[in-house]
């Protein structure tokens, strides 16, 4: 990538950080929520057997599972929370840099 008269390196290193940002915010959010529904889920599916005992004469099913669901459910949320973060880190960048890194018109102001 050379360096155009407009672009200064330090647009570029910081272009450069928030590709690295995009990237580890999209590996780590995504990776927890699907570790949460989908992996976890077919481990539990597939994996372990599912253990189904009746509770005496009441007629209720008691099941045990091989993760507790609020391990399930906290790995979702804080998949969810990175992203969300992540977000509104980005939405305020782009504020401040005029829209520049995601191809926006440069905002101009009049002297």
């Amino acid at each position: 990538m050379s360096i155009t008269t407009s672009e200064t390196a330090d647009e570029i290193g910081a272009v450069n950080r928030m590709q690295l940002a995009d990237k580890i915010a999209m590996i780590v959010g995504g990776g927890l929520i699907l570790l949460g529904t989908t992996v976890m889920g077919i481990f539990e599916s597939f994996f372990t057997g599912h253990t189904v005992s009746p509770n005496g004469n009441l007629g209720d099913v008691v099941i045990h599972t091989s993760f507790d669901p609020t391990l399930r459910a906290y790995a979702i949320a804080l998949g969810l929370l990175i992203l969300f973060l992540y977000g509104l880190f980005r939405f305020t960048t782009q504020h401040q840099w005029g829209g520049q890194e995601s191809g926006g018109d440069e905002v101009v102001t009049p002297e």
